[in-house]
């Protein structure tokens, strides 16, 4: 899991980036690709403040 700006770029890294270098390594096509939308649900702390 991991958080994305949008969907777009989330495509574009899979397409350009982890693709390929999957590919060149030999590793299998993924089965799917998921995409969730996230919602904001409240105050945001930076981790290890206060």
């Amino acid at each position: 899991m991991d958080i994305w700006e949008s969907r777009d770029a989330f495509d574009r890294f899979v397409d350009d980036t982890y693709l390929p270098a999957m590919r060149s390594q030999g590793g299998p096509e993924p089965s799917r690709r998921e995409f969730v939308h996230t919602y904001h649900a409240g105050a945001v702390l930076k981790y290890g403040t206060t």
